[in-house]
């Protein structure tokens, strides 16, 4: 093979890996319940608790089965210096509703 065809085959197969990427993030995002997403954003807003933790780097997520009446769940919140996890229960309401019951937070450092 020349250098033109190992190219062309090198940058049809990397478009192919962003557009897989994103399709698989935006199919694990529409199946995650959207209040682990909403206390991220709170948590990101809350300037006092950015201080605490430190910078935001990244977070860490896990629940039961969506498809039960009620979903356990674990959120971690990374920051520089702590970590934020969140755990609780949350009962549906509807298809893609939840209501969280119980929560309870922990800050853990490194």
């Amino acid at each position: 093979m020349d250098k033109k065809r190992i190219l062309k085959a090198l940058f049809i197969g990397f478009i192919c890996l962003i557009i897989v990427t994103n399709v698989v993030r935006l199919v694990v995002d529409y199946y995650t319940p959207s209040f682990l997403f909403e206390l991220i954003d709170q948590a990101k807003a809350d300037k006092a608790l950015v201080e605490y933790i430190g910078d935001y780097k990244e977070y860490r997520f896990s629940y039961t089965s969506p498809n039960r009446a009620k979903l356990r769940f674990e959120l971690s919140i990374i920051g520089d210096d702590s970590t934020l996890t969140y755990e609780g229960q949350a009962a549906k309401i509807s298809e893609r509703q939840w209501k969280i019951e119980q929560i309870k937070s922990t800050v853990w450092a490194p």
